[in-house]
């Protein structure tokens, strides 16, 4: 993947999984304060939610209407 975009969307989506999955085995184990696995749990869902339903699909859209763009730049400048 070329775009730098791209790969920081999937790193940070890759790591609030892991710290999801983390947190179920802390709950677990019984490692941790209540408290701080639900505080860490509602801001690693929240980013989550955020980054799969805000981000990612508007930066969808921004690079399928950057290509669109520029496809129609070329079409023109052909003439």
């Amino acid at each position: 993947v070329h775009q730098r975009a791209v790969q920081v969307f999937f790193s940070v989506t890759f790591a609030l999984s892991c710290t999801m999955f983390e947190l179920i085995i802390f709950e677990i184990l019984g490692v941790l304060a209540n408290s701080s696995r639900l505080l860490t749990w509602r801001v690693s869902l929240y980013a989550m939610l955020v980054l799969l339903i805000c981000l990612i699909p508007l930066y969808f859209f921004y690079s399928l209407t950057r290509v669109i763009r520029i496809g129609l730049f070329f079409s023109f400048c052909s003439f």
